[in-house]
């Protein structure tokens, strides 16, 4: 139950990645230079209270973590997730001995 849900999420967080770099490809070719969406253009505006969240947590949670993770692109961001899920969900593969 778990593994579908996370695969879904996985299979989702991939298709978000691949679309924002499509996107930045076309305002890339319209600015005529290279443009990327950082992870803060994108997460801040909607959900203005994640960088306090995370300072209350715990301040390292926010300085040099989150702080580095809203300068990535967003497709990095949404890609890497969708990667490390599908390898936490994947089917470990059963070692057969013959002894």
């Amino acid at each position: 139950m778990f593994r579908a849900i996370f695969t879904l999420l996985a299979f989702v967080s991939l298709a978000g990645g691949f679309i924002a770099a499509v996107m930045d490809g076309v305002r890339s070719l319209g600015a005529g230079r290279l443009v990327f969406s950082s992870t803060a253009d994108v997460l801040l505006p909607r959900f203005p209270n994640i960088p306090i969240l995370l300072y209350k947590a715990h301040p390292w949670l926010w300085d040099p973590v989150g702080n580095q993770l809203m300068r990535l692109p967003i497709c990095v961001c949404l890609g890497g997730l969708g990667v490390v899920l599908f390898l936490l969900m994947r089917r470990r593969s059963r070692k057969t001995s013959f002894e």
